[in-house]
This record gives structure tokens, sequence and C-alpha cells, in this order.
């Protein structure tokens, strides 16, 4: 099949993208690791909303891929479609309003996304609930799951703990990280919790995070290979979220680098990840027995997760095979 010129914009860099966009033979747009140093969010948008703009404008493409969030940017480019006669694909992730906030800011959020759904030719999400979700908006969706990456970088290295756990973090709203530090000062005191993300923007917030667990360690920033060689020298991995429709990145890196996976025990997970995984209420004490069994199953867990990644990937390649057929097949006018 002789694809049409396909390029894929996205105002931030996320591992999904960059993979779908390799996998489509798209060319990639991440625009904003260009406007970072912008401090004003008016001027950012004006700067994100007027490159989007030209890359559009130069490429002429057939079909536009986006991913959302932002939820701006799928909007936007919804809007431009009619001009630039490109047919739109928005991968929305779970960038949904999942727990029905109320109040003028998620009033105007439910408008857009409602609106970036029927604008799109197509809305990629990760799972049926939300695919449902897209459908009850007036749009057409299609499943697709993460692929599971391919990780190249970064060596096993020696830790400080007797046992290492690696607890991926972004520290966004849904991610249970006070949780995670109480269960880490339940562990035993050789052990050591290694916490990633860029912690010091959110002390404020969380302020547990000023005056960690001794088990703790705050690793701040890290660059793909430092944060690739945590992962490879873990003995587990914990991911953790309040959100029960949401499948976390984490989850198919760990899946990547055979490694036993901790994970908050949601019906999302629990029905994708069928093996390998341990999965916990988001309680300290549910949380640290969890890394303790993870542990101490951890060859048996280690041998699920290489059967498991066989399988991840058999089901994704024929996904995305549906997903080909979608964009290209004539199944979008």
């Amino acid at each position: 099949m002789t694809r049409p010129k396909t390029i894929w914009i996205t105002w931030e860099r996320q591992r999904r993208s960059v993979t779908l966009a390799e996998s489509l033979g798209a060319t990639l747009y991440v625009l904003l690791e260009r406007s970072d140093r912008i401090s004003s969010r008016v001027l950012r948008y004006v700067y994100l909303l007027s490159r989007t703009v030209l890359v559009l404008a130069r490429e002429r493409p057939s079909v536009c891929c986006c991913q959302n969030p932002s939820i701006v940017l799928a909007v936007w480019l919804g809007l431009l479609r009619p001009v630039f006669r490109y047919r739109l694909v928005v991968d929305r992730h779970s960038n949904f309003n999942l727990e029905g906030h109320t109040g003028l800011k998620w009033r105007v959020f439910d408008v857009l996304s409602n609106l970036s759904i029927r604008l799109a030719d197509l809305t990629i999400v990760t799972n049926e609930f939300l695919a449902s979700k897209v459908r009850n908006s007036g749009g057409e969706a299609y499943v697709l799951q993460d692929k599971v990456p391919s990780l190249t970088q970064g060596a096993v290295d020696r830790l400080e703990g007797t046992r290492n756990i690696v607890f991926v973090c972004s520290f966004d709203e849904d991610e249970t990280v006070d949780e995670a530090l109480e269960a880490a000062d339940g562990l035993d005191p050789s052990w050591r919790m290694y916490v990633t993300g860029n912690y010091k923007r959110h002390i404020a917030r969380l302020p547990r995070l000023g005056n960690p667990p001794p088990t703790v360690r705050l690793t701040g920033f890290l660059s793909e290979a430092e944060y690739q060689s945590l992962l490879r020298s873990a003995d587990a991995v914990l991911a953790l979220t309040a959100h029960d429709h949401t499948l976390m990145c984490v989850a198919y890196e760990a899946v990547a680098l055979g490694k036993p996976i901790v994970a908050s025990d949601t019906s999302a997970m629990r029905s994708y990840f069928s093996r390998g995984f341990i999965f916990t209420e988001n309680s300290p004490s549910a949380i640290g027995q969890s890394l303790r069994s993870a542990v101490e199953r951890g060859r048996e867990l280690e041998a699920e997760v290489v059967t498991l990644r066989r399988e991840l990937e058999s089901d994704w390649q024929k996904r995305f095979e549906g997903l080909l057929h979608k964009m290209y097949g004539g199944r979008i006018d």
C-alpha cells in the first residue's frame, strides 16, 4: 500500500508519539522543544499555533496526525483541516474529564474535548472504554495500545540498595505519590526506592518530597540513557495511578526490559497486562506488601514478562495493521 504524505505534530515529546510516527513513516514535528524558553503562556501558545500553521503550509500533508494532549493543538488542527485539506488523526491518550470535574475550567475543557472529537476524522485511544466516549461524542474511534518500545540505551549499574525499586513518576495529580513514599518508609532499611521526575516543582503540593524517607532517592531529571540505565538496574518497577482507564507508559517500558512490575489495580491495566504484574491497591500497606512480593517472586515474574512481551507485540502488530486500513484504506473520506 502506498501511503499518502503523512506528518505528525506534537507540542511535547512523548515516547508513544515518536514510536507511532516512526511506524507510520510520518515526519515528526515536536514544536515545544523550541518554545521552552518562552515564559509567558500566552506567547507560548501564539508561538505554537503559528508554528503549526507554518509546518502545514510547508508540508501540505494528505494526512496529519497529532497528539492530544494538547487539546488546543487537536482543536486547532481540526479548524485548519478545511483550509489545508488533510485528513486528521488524533492520538487521544486518556485526556478526558473522567472524574466529572465541574467549574468554568472544566466546562471549557469539555466543550473543546467534544469539538476536537467531531473535527477529527479518527481518534485513537488505548482501550474500549475511551473508544465508547469518543463514539458517544460523535467521533470515530480506534483502539491501539502502546507499542512495546525498543530500549537500547544505558547499562546495568550497581545501585545503592540491597534491593532497588524504581517508581516512575511525573507527579501528575492522579499519581499516588504520598502513598508510595509512605510505603517506602516501611521497607527494609537496606532497600531503596528511586523516584524519577522533576520533583522540585511539586514540593509545595507534596511537602513530603522536601523530606523523603531514608529509603527514598529522588533522581530529578534524567537523560534518556540515565533513565533506561536506572530501569535496567532495578529489581522491580512501580507504576501508580488513581485513574481507572489509563495504561501507563512505564508499564510498556518495564515489559520491554523484562522487569517485574507493581501497578495500580485498575480495570484497564489488569485487562491488558495479564502476566508478570502484581496489582496493588493504592494504600501504603498494600504497595509495600506488593513490592516485597515482587522482589521475592522476581525470577518467576521475569519469565512471565518475557511471555507477555511476545503476546503484546503480536497483538499490537495486528491492531496497527487495522489502523493502517482505517487511515489509508478508504475508511476516512
